[in-house]
C-alpha cells in the first residue's frame, strides 16, 4: 500500500509551539494506524510533542516518520505520525535555535540554525556540525537535492549573500554565486534538481513586495517571475511541474501544476492574521503545514 492509498486523502500536520495538530479529509489517523474515524468535514486533532521549546520546523518521510526542530537544540523525530516524540539532542537553555530540518531519507539529513548546520547518516542517532571553510558569514536558507545541498551564506555586513554547493554532507564547499536576486533580502531557496530552482525575497520596491525567482542553470542566473508571496517566502516543488508557496497571508498557499508559470489559491480555512511559516509535501497529495499562533493555538 502506498502513501497516498493508506492516507485515504491529503495529510496535513501542523506545529504549534509544542503542539502538533494533524488532520485527514477522510479520516484521523492515530498513533497505532487503525481503522480512521470516517467523516465528511476535515477536522484538527491535537497531539503533544513533549517538549515546551518554540517548535520552528517540521519534515515527514511517510505519515508516521517525522521530525521537527526548534530552541535550545531541540530536535525531536516521531515514528508513529505525531502521537509521541523523542528528543535526539539533549535540550540546552539558550542554545541553536534550528529553524531548518530536512531529511533526504530515513538515515540522511540536516538540520540549521543562523550560526550552525548540522548533518546525519543515521537517522538522527548522531549528528555532526558542517565544516566552512572558505565561507563566511551566518546561515540563510538551504535546499537538498539527494546528496547534494544548496546553502546561503549572508555576510556579516548583509550584503547580497553568497550561494554555495555541497555533494559531500557539508566536507566541502563550491561557490555557486555571489549575486543573487532580491540583493541582502533573500528569503528562501527551493531546488527541483541539480539545475532548476527557485529563490524567494523581497524586491526593492515601495512599498516592498515579497516576490518569486528561478534558475534553470543550478543557481548561476536568476529571472524574476510576476507572483506576490508570504513573507516567509516558503515554497516547494514535488516534481518538475506541480509546487506550491505560501501565499500574502494565512489563508493561502498558491499551488503551480505547470512548472510555476501559473499559480492557483488554495484556501487554508486559517484567520487571515495567523501566519504560516512553512510547508512540506511527502507527494503531490500529502502536505504538512507549520503555523505560529503567537499564543493559544487555533485550529480548523
Amino acid at each position: 500500500m502506498n502513501v497516498a492509498t493508506s492516507c485515504l486523502a491529503a495529510l496535513v500536520c501542523a506545529l504549534f509551539n509544542g503542539w502538533l495538530a494533524t488532520t485527514s479529509a477522510y479520516g484521523v489517523y492515530a498513533a497505532s494506524m487503525v481503522q480512521p474515524e470516517i467523516r465528511e468535514e476535515p477536522r484538527w486533532d491535537l497531539q503533544e510533542s513533549g517538549v515546551g521549546d518554540d517548535l520552528k520546523d517540521v519534515t515527514f518521510l511517510s505519515p508516521t516518520l517525522g521530525w521537527a526542530v526548534g530552541s535550545n537544540n531541540t530536535i525531536i523525530k516521531t515514528t508513529d505520525g505525531g502521537a509521541t516524540w523523542q528528543r535526539q539532542l539533549e535540550r540546552r537553555e539558550g542554545g541553536p535555535e534550528f529553524r531548518e530540518v530536512t531529511m533526504v531519507n530515513e538515515n540522511e539529513g540536516w538540520v540549521g540554525s543562523r550560526g550552525e548546520l548540522l548533518y546525519t547518516a543515521n537517522g538522527g542517532q548522531s549528528w555532526r556540525p558542517s565544516t566552512r571553510t572558505g565561507i563566511s558569514g551566518d546561515l540563510g536558507n538551504g535546499s537538498v537535492v539527494g546528496r547534494s545541498r544548496f546553502q546561503l551564506f549572508v555576510p556579516a555586513d548583509r550584503t547580497s549573500p553568497a550561494l554555495a554547493r555541497t555533494d559531500d554532507g557539508g566536507n566541502s564547499w563550491i561557490p555557486v554565486a555571489s549575486s543573487l536576486p532580491f540583493g541582502n533580502n533573500v528569503a528562501y531557496i527551493h531546488f527541483i534538481d541539480g539545475q532548476r530552482g527557485w529563490m524567494t525575497g523581497v524586491t526593492q520596491l515601495i512599498p516592498p513586495v515579497y516576490g518569486l525567482a528561478r534558475t534553470e542553470d543550478g543557481g548561476a542566473t536568476w529571472r524574476m517571475v510576476d507572483q506576490r508571496t508570504n513573507q516567509s517566502g516558503r515554497l516547494q516543488f514535488v516534481n518538475p511541474t506541480t509546487g506550491w508557496v505560501l501565499g500574502e497571508d494565512g489563508t493561502t498557499i498558491l499551488a503551480t501544476t505547470d512548472g510555476g508559470t501559473t499559480w492557483e489559491r488554495q484556501f487554508t480555512n486559517f484567520e487571515r492574521n495567523q501566519a504560516l511559516t512553512d510547508l512540506h509535501f511527502v507527494n503531490e497529495p500529502v502536505g504538512h503545514v507549520l503555523s505560529s499562533s503567537g499564543g493559544t493555538p487555533k485550529f480548523r
